[in-house]
């Protein structure tokens, strides 16, 4: 996923008795890597929202979605793994990066 937020600057100048209006567009580029870690032990819906609560709760993480089925979950942003696996791991379940 990538997130671009954009900056704008408006500046007026007059020269000559000519007035004009710039603006200036800055699109600073913010690149949010996905990540999957494997996720065992999840046996339902309730299991994969406490993973999904756990890894969101992590410092730079903005989206976590689990999957039992697949024993795996898939975040968005920024975080280190191991702070990942240990979130997941504090909730009951076992994980791996």
């Amino acid at each position: 996923m990538r997130t671009i937020s954009a900056v704008s600057k408006a500046s007026t100048r007059e020269k000559d008795g000519i007035r004009a209006k710039t603006t200036l567009l800055f699109e600073p580029l913010r690149e949010h890597m996905a990540r999957t870690i494997t996720v065992r032990g999840m046996s339902c819906g309730g299991c994969e929202s406490t993973v999904e609560e756990a890894l969101t709760g992590v410092e730079g993480i903005t989206d976590a979605e689990a999957d039992r089925e697949l024993e795996r979950a898939t975040v968005e942003g920024d975080a280190d793994p191991d702070a990942l696996v240990s979130a997941v791991e504090d909730a009951g379940y076992e994980a791996e990066a």
